[in-house]
């Protein structure tokens, strides 16, 4: 078994050290405040620079700079779809989506 593997097969079943599993928490815990943290920091910030009217701020290595919004178009693949469905047959094609995993943590 070796000691820096986060997931260890044994005997055919998965083993997950205990380690893992609580820094794994620790860190996902982190992430989430970062997130909410970050979410409300940037809404702020936004709000501020919009209001004094500038489009960046550089401060000890930190910057921040608004990207303008725009319009673009999109293709209504949906409508398209119901108003003309062998159009639609025609081109549309099958893709692949890898699996994917997600995991929980109380």
């Amino acid at each position: 078994m070796k000691e820096n593997k986060l997931v260890i097969i044994e005997k055919g079943e998965i083993v997950i050290p205990e380690k893992t599993i609580e820094d794994y928490k620790k860190l996902a815990k982190l992430k989430l405040e970062f997130d909410l943290m970050d979410k409300d920091f940037k809404a702020q910030l936004k709000e501020a620079m919009e209001s004094t009217g500038k489009d960046s701020v550089i401060r000890d290595g930190f910057s921040a700079k608004i990207k303008k919004g725009y319009t673009t178009k999109r293709f209504d693949s949906a409508r398209f779809k119901k108003e003309c469905p062998e159009i639609y047959e025609e081109y549309s094609k099958d893709s692949s989506v890898s699996s994917s995993i997600t995991i929980d943590v109380e």
